[in-house]
């Protein structure tokens, strides 16, 4: 957390200039999404630059105006025949819709063009999978690894698909067991075992080599993610509701020390490079500064100011956390750029759209919240997300970097 803020933290009850050193936040520039635009058929394209405008308008929007987003998919398709990843993305959207024939089609049609395309690989096989076709969806996977002998969606779909006696079925390894165990114990509301089983996982994750850590860095980050979470709850269940400024003082200073710990664990959880963590990382993080804007604005005002030095309270605080909720503004759009970047979706870059919307509802549409694509269905596969052309002109296109966020943020936030 911001070393200014905590600092106007403890001064919160000691004087009326409470907040004037607050955290501002990274100033960002935001624009609006690019709009839905036709382009004239007769003008050269850049496939690539216009695949990126069309997948921003997707995660800006957040599915708000699919139809606007097929337009432009199917527009590009035409225009750009030989571009696989334009029938790769067409496709995706048109499974996540529900048009099972028509997202097979584009996949297919990816893979003439692009043999290597893993991802395509991988969807169709969860289409098979839906379809009741086991032997096909098990050769799509076992394709797909042979293309990414380390893809994680490839091992996970393999070992969700295997459910039967006769088929490959790969052992939970000792991390997956800690967390399963952790989440269960964690239902039940077992606190302490279930934090105890998230610590297990994370340490046997650590006795990993490097490409074993690989394969599961993903459930090492959901049990990060749980021990931030079991933090995070505990620094918002802590009030400040005194009006007599020693207590008022205390609680603030309390409330800063809970939630500077649930800060840094869910900043742990981002190194862990992890999509779907990432982003809710992310967004807890905004969540965290917006606790503070609904904190600051309902704070009581010590009982024994006069009515003019109350007023000049209550403006201090307001214009406070309107420079926070900036600041939380920047963070919701930080988690829906790692969303982006990394093709997922998922309940928590929805909530960091909603929160975005809700902020800035003049220049945002109000999200939808659509299937998930990155993460775990309820059966268990995780569907291949969306593409973006690579930007080093790399032969693994389904190969993207996770983004950590502005680095100039990341200072403000140590």
């Amino acid at each position: 957390m911001h070393p200014n803020l905590q600092k106007s933290l403890r001064l919160f009850a000691a004087c009326l200039t409470l907040l004037l050193t607050a955290c501002a936040g990274a100033p960002t520039t935001t624009t609006e999404p690019a709009a839905p635009l036709e382009f004239p058929h007769d003008a050269p394209i850049d496939a690539a630059a216009e695949l990126n405008d069309i997948l921003t308008f997707l995660y800006d929007t957040h599915g708000s105006d699919l139809e606007a987003v097929r337009t432009r998919l199917k527009a590009l398709v035409e225009r750009a025949p030989a571009y696989p990843l334009a029938h790769y993305n067409l496709g995706l959207l048109a499974h996540i819709s529900n048009e099972p024939d028509r997202a097979r089609d584009h996949y297919t049609r990816a893979l003439e063009l692009d043999p290597k395309l893993s991802a395509a690989h991988i969807n169709l096989g969860i289409l098979a999978a839906d379809a009741r076709n086991d032997g096909q969806a098990q050769r799509h996977f076992e394709t797909a690894l042979q293309l990414s002998p380390d893809h994680p969606l490839a091992h996970q779909n393999i070992s969700t698909r295997s459910s039967s006696p006769d088929d490959t079925y790969t052992e939970p390894t000792a991390v997956e067991v800690h967390l399963k165990a952790g989440l269960e114990q964690w239902a039940r509301e077992d606190r302490d075992a279930a934090l105890s089983s998230f610590r297990q996982a994370l340490e046997t994750y650590e006795t990993l080599d490097e490409d074993q850590q690989h394969l599961h860095r993903e459930p090492a980050a959901h049990a990060a993610f749980m021990l931030a979470e079991d933090a995070n709850e505990r620094a918002m269940a802590l009030k400040m509701d005194a009006t007599e400024p020693e207590r008022l003082r205390n609680q603030a200073e309390a409330k800063v020390q809970a939630l500077n710990e649930a800060h840094d664990l869910y900043k742990a959880v981002i190194l862990y490079e992890s999509p779907q963590w990432a982003v809710a990382a992310t967004y807890r993080i905004g969540e965290g500064y917006l606790g503070f804007v609904t904190m600051f604005r309902q704070s009581p005002v010590p009982e024994e100011l006069r009515e003019d030095q109350k007023l000049v309270y209550k403006g201090i605080l307001e214009d406070k956390t309107t420079q926070l909720l900036e600041h939380t503004y920047n963070h919701f759009t930080t988690a829906l750029q790692i969303a982006q970047d990394t093709g997922i979706l998922t309940d928590f870059s929805y909530r960091a759209a909603l929160a975005r919307f809700e902020i800035k509802p003049d220049i945002h549409s109000q999200p939808a919240a659509l299937p998930p694509v990155g993460q775990p269905r309820q059966d268990g596969f995780v569907l291949h997300g969306f593409l973006s052309p690579p930007s080093s002109g790399d032969e693994e296109p389904e190969e993207l970097e996770v983004v950590e966020g502005d680095k100039k943020d990341e200072e403000e936030l140590d």
